[in-house]
């Protein structure tokens, strides 16, 4: 097992090695990508759709491309969409755990957002006069609705409504767009042994063989990939605080704050920090390399003797059944 300093040498290595392209390519990717982001102002909807038919994609094609500048004299457009394609193959559309990395966000982003709005609602109606007299105007249409009583409330309250809505559910999306970000690109660590000539395993059983190395190999896995990628995880944070503060000096509605939000995270992490992270996350695969010949012969070990297992089972009650028909 390699050190942090170690792994961060041979990332910069990679970077050295590759040159600038690699930025060109993250360059136009990213923008691509914000681009894309940007149109989930208009639904929620969009955005489950087109992060995994077209954002993550892009980034898969993108990483492939890059390191495989050393292979190709010229990289064209019909490599770039034939790895945007390749992405979709059964050995290859699980690299990011989408399914996963949304089940585990949506558990993240719930418990924040029960405890954080519960806090939050209470020190507004402590410490803001006008969130009181709205809570206090609201109670009374409860008590006796109608249709001019509800929209004289929506007309004298609107700004306070629309402020008490980001300031609760823009920091959740906030959380939840860390979390998915966090866990996609933490499972696409299995993204290299994918790729791999020797590997003649197919998506499930990558992943089988990634499982095992990842619980071999839990604590320095999870040590290098932080040890490595802090500051890209940092600047990912920051740059999604920034969208989110400027949408909201642009009087953007919580839809467009979350979406321009987004893009502007990714757009920022991209350019700038997009091939440091990836050779970051390949430095970790290159020095647990000699790890997956031993999963994968685990793994067929294990077969084996369940299959043995089997047999021998089998075996046996066939002995007594015909142990059994001799005695009668």
């Amino acid at each position: 097992m390699k050190s942090i300093r170690e792994l961060n040498k041979d990332s910069f290595n990679l970077l050295r090695r590759n040159g600038y392209f690699p930025f060109l390519i993250y360059f136009i990717v990213g923008i691509l990508a914000s681009g894309v982001l940007l149109l989930g102002a208009f639904s929620p909807l969009f955005t489950v759709i087109l992060v995994p038919l077209v954002v993550l994609p892009l980034f898969f094609a993108s990483d492939t491309l890059i390191l495989m500048l050393s292979d190709m004299p010229v990289v064209t457009a019909s490599a770039f969409f034939r790895s945007f394609g390749l992405y979709f193959t059964e050995r290859f559309r699980s690299t990011y755990g989408f399914w996963k990395a949304v089940l585990e966000t949506l558990i993240i982003a719930a418990g924040f957002g029960f405890i954080y709005s519960m806090v939050i609602n209470a020190v507004m109606f402590a410490t803001n006069e006008a969130i009181r007299n709205m809570v206090n105007a609201f109670q009374s249409i409860l008590e006796d609705p109608s249709e001019a009583a509800i929209e004289s409330f929506m007309n004298s309250y609107s700004s306070e409504i629309n402020f008490l809505a980001v300031i609760n559910y823009a920091p959740i999306f906030g959380v939840a767009s860390i979390a998915f970000s966090f866990f996609s690109s933490f499972h696409s660590l299995s993204y290299f042994y994918r790729t791999e000539p020797k590997n003649t395993a197919s998506g499930a059983g990558s992943n089988m063989i990634h499982k095992l190395v990842y619980q071999n190999n839990r604590s320095y896995i999870i040590k290098s990939y932080f040890g490595l990628n802090w500051y890209v995880l940092l600047v990912f944070v920051l740059s999604l605080g920034l969208g989110a503060f400027l949408g909201y000096l642009l009087k953007f509605d919580l839809a467009y704050i979350s979406a321009f939000s987004n893009a502007t995270a990714v757009l920022i992490t991209s350019i700038f920090l997009g091939p440091i992270f990836l050779f970051n996350k390949n430095a970790i695969y290159e020095s647990l390399k000699e790890e997956y010949p031993k999963a994968l012969q685990t793994l067929s070990q294990g077969f084996v003797d369940d299959l043995m297992n089997e047999l021998n089972k089998l075996k046996k009650q066939e002995e007594e059944t015909k142990k059994d028909s001799d005695e009668s």
